[in-house]
């Protein structure tokens, strides 16, 4: 692999994504913010280097679809959601909330994919890296840096500046 290609796959696990502008953000208060406005995420990692803007994997734990911790979320104005679409939809409104408590800041994230894929946890433990992870979905990353919409079942394409669109 060459130098180029293992810059555009560092993650948020690596610290820092510096952007093909020369923005260097660390996503780690984003994914904070995240984490806390909803209960369902159970894994991000962001990518970007050498991109025009960062790109969040959203890995929800999806056992909370049938099974929620409760019936009622407690934050007002969210409900629990019961699939990757109504996921897809509080996310929507979940990321825009994290961008607008960055504005001015580095770690504005303008697009996100829900994944669902319980095979990078084994009992709720993370069992790939974060690279790996970005190995594994690296066609999925690019056809989403290339504009391209390819039907991949039970995934929701979150653009931060529209609405979500489920893929």
């Amino acid at each position: 692999m060459d130098n180029n290609s293992d810059l555009n796959n560092l993650s948020s696990a690596d610290g820092i994504i510096r952007l093909i502008n020369g923005e260097i953000l660390d996503p780690e208060e984003f994914d904070k913010i995240m984490k806390l406005n909803c209960h369902y995420i159970q894994h991000i990692v962001v990518t970007g280097n050498d991109r025009f803007y960062p790109l969040a994997l959203i890995f929800p734990d999806t056992k909370l679809y049938t099974d929620p911790d409760y019936v009622i979320t407690p934050l007002e104005g969210c409900f629990c959601p019961r699939n990757t679409n109504d996921m897809g939809k509080c996310l929507t409104g979940c990321m825009r909330l994290a961008n607008n408590e960055l504005e001015n800041r580095p770690g504005r994230i303008q697009k996100g994919i829900i994944i669902n894929d319980d095979t990078i946890f084994a009992n709720g433990v993370q069992v790939l890296s974060d690279n790996e992870i970005l190995e594994k979905y690296a066609q999925l990353i690019e056809d989403i840096y290339h504009g391209k919409t390819i039907l991949v079942n039970d995934t929701y394409l979150i653009n931060s500046k529209q609405i979500g669109s489920y893929l």
